[in-house]
C-alpha cells in the first residue's frame, strides 16, 4: 500500500489549580518526565517494528500534548488520508467490544477516520511477528 505509520500517544495535562500555582508546578514536572519516558517507549517500539518483514519504510511518532483531550489529539497534528488505528481494552470478555475511557476520549475527539481492532484480534496479530 506504500502507507506510511506512526505511533501516537497522547499527554493531557491537568488544569493548575490555584494551589498549585501557588507551590509551584510540581504537575508539570509530572508530565515532562511521563512524555520524556513516553518518547522514550515510543522510539522502542519503533525499533522493534523495523525489525519485522513488510514494515513500511517511513516509520515516525508523535507526542501530543494539551490541557484537554481535543487540544492534545490536534497537536498531534492531522494530513487528508490519514487514519487512526485504535485498540480496544484488554480486560475479559466484555472488552473484547469496548473501549476503554481513554480510547473513547480519542475516537470523540479524532478529527480523521478510525480503524478500531478487538483487544483479542491485536494480541493474535501480534504473536504472529
Amino acid at each position: 500500500m506504500s502507507a506510511s505509520l506512526r505511533l501516537a500517544a497522547f499527554a493531557v495535562r491537568p488544569t493548575t489549580l490555584f494551589a498549585d500555582a501557588v507551590v509551584g508546578g510540581e504537575d508539570d514536572l509530572v508530565v515532562e518526565q511521563w512524555a520524556k519516558r513516553a518518547e522514550e517507549s515510543i522510539q522502542t517500539e519503533l525499533d522493534a517494528l523495523r525489525q519485522l518483514p513488510g514494515v513500511p519504510g517511513e516509520l515516525d511518532a508523535v507526542l501530543g500534548q494539551g490541557y484537554s483531550w481535543p487540544e492534545a489529539i490536534d497537536d498531534a497534528g492531522w494530513a487528508e488520508g490519514d487514519v487512526l488505528v485504535i485498540g480496544s481494552s484488554r480486560g475479559g470478555p466484555v472488552a473484547r467490544v469496548f473501549l476503554g475511557s481513554r480510547s473513547s476520549k480519542i475516537l470523540r475527539n479524532a478529527p480523521v477516520p478510525i480503524v478500531v481492532v478487538p483487544g483479542a484480534a491485536a494480541e493474535a496479530l501480534a504473536g504472529e511477528n
